[in-house]
This record gives C-alpha cells, structure tokens and sequence, in this order.
C-alpha cells in the first residue's frame, strides 16, 4: 500500500537513490579493499626499508669502526714520527751548539792569523818598497861609480898617450 500510494515519480527518485546508496556503497568497500591492498603493499615496503636501513647502518658501523682504527693506527704512528723529529731536532741543536763551541777558537784564531797575515803582509810591502827604493838608490851610485869609472879610464888612456909622447 506504500508503495501503491506513493506516485511514479516519486517511486523513480527513490529507487534512484536506494541504487545511488548501493552503487556508493559498493564503491566504498571496492575503495577499501582497493585501500588495504596499497596499505600492505607499502607495510612490505616499509619493511624491506627498514631491513635494507638496518643493513645500511650495520654496514656504516662496521666502516666507522674500521675508519677508527685506521685514523687510531695514524694518530700513534703520526705522534712516533713527531716523536722521532722532536729527537732529530734536539741532537741536531746539540750538535749544532757543540760546533759553533769548538768553531769558535778556530775563528778567533783564524782572525787572529789573518790579522797577523795582514799586519806580516803590510809590513812586507813596506820592506820591498824600501829594497826597492835602495835598490834604485843603489842602481843611481852603481850608474855613477860605472861614470866614475869610465871617467878614470879616459883620464888614464890619456895620461896614456901622453906618456907615450
């Protein structure tokens, strides 16, 4: 009797929207299995993510932990070798220091001899100037002794021939 009162139109709206309910209805629950689907496909996703981060990180440490060590194994062999200089360069300055010691009386003497050597040098120049100068002196009379000379011998070669005459 509903049904016979309620008039054709009327009739069509509500079927319309009973079919719009049930087509929604359905949509629903196709978007909802649709919708757990993609959740458990990406919850594997998520998973595999988390097993691979889980490797990643294992791996990361393993490298850091070998990095440590070897960056350990450079810092003790770095602080040898500054060692080893520090040692280098203490004998060095001792060596060093003991050379200039014993250089310096070397030195002091050395510049004692050339001042010797200069003074001894000096003193010699002055010594062959006045040779040379005597000797000059002693070229002027030996040149005046030799005139003297050939004076006395005209002197006699005359007195000479005079004799003879």
């Amino acid at each position: 009797m509903l049904l016979a009162q309620q008039s054709a139109p009327g009739l069509f709206i509500d079927v319309g929207v009973i079919v719009f309910l049930f087509a929604t209805l359905i949509v629903g629950f196709l978007l909802r299995r649709r919708t757990k689907d993609k959740i458990k496909e990406l919850e594997s996703r998520a998973a595999n993510l988390e097993a691979n981060q889980a490797d990643i990180l294992e791996n990361l440490d393993d490298k850091i932990s070998r990095l440590k060590e070897i960056i350990n194994t450079l810092v003790m062999k770095l602080n040898d070798s500054s060692k080893k200089i520090n040692a280098i360069l203490e004998t060095n300055e001792t060596i060093r220091a003991e050379i200039d010691r014993k250089v310096k009386p070397l030195k002091a003497s050395l510049d004692d001899t050339a001042a010797k050597f200069g003074s001894t040098h000096d003193s010699m120049r002055k010594r062959i100037q006045q040779s040379s100068n005597e000797l000059e002196r002693m070229a002027q009379d030996i040149t005046a002794f030799a005139d003297e000379i050939q004076r006395m011998r005209d002197f006699i070669r005359e007195r000479t021939i005079d004799l003879e005459l």
